[in-house]
C-alpha cells in the first residue's frame, strides 16, 4: 500500500473522524507532576477556606445567643430584685413578669 493512498482519519476543528459520523473530542494533555500538585493544592485550600468561613459563622451565631441570653437574664434579674420601701419583694412586678412570660409561650 501507497502511503498517500491510505485514508487516515483527519482532524477536523479538534474532533477526529473516524469515519461513518463517528466523533471523538481532543484527548486531554496529560497534567504535569507539577499542575496536578498545584490543582490539590488549590482544591484543598477552598475546602480550607470553606471550612473556616462555616466555623466563623457558627462562632459568631453563638456569641450572638449569649448575648442576647445575657440580656433577657439581665432584664429578668432588674424586675424581680426590686424591693418596696420597706424591703419586701416587688410582687406586683413579678405577677406582672410571669403573665408576660405565659403570653409569649401561647
Amino acid at each position: 500500500m501507497d502511503l498517500a493512498t491510505v485514508n487516515y482519519p483527519r482532524c477536523v476543528d479538534g474532533w477526529w473522524n473516524l469515519g461513518q459520523g463517528a466523533f471523538i473530542g481532543k484527548r486531554k494533555k496529560k497534567q504535569s507532576s507539577y499542575q496536578k500538585t498545584k490543582e490539590e493544592y488549590e482544591k484543598k485550600q477552598a475546602e480550607y477556606m470553606q471550612k473556616k468561613e462555616e466555623a466563623e459563622k457558627r462562632q459568631k451565631d453563638k456569641e450572638e445567643a449569649q448575648r442576647k441570653y445575657k440580656e433577657q437574664k439581665l432584664e429578668r434579674y432588674k424586675m424581680l430584685c426590686k424591693k418596696t420601701r420597706k424591703g419586701q419583694p416587688n410582687l406586683n412586678l413579678q405577677m406582672e413578669y410571669l403573665l408576660k412570660k405565659i403570653q409569649d409561650r401561647t
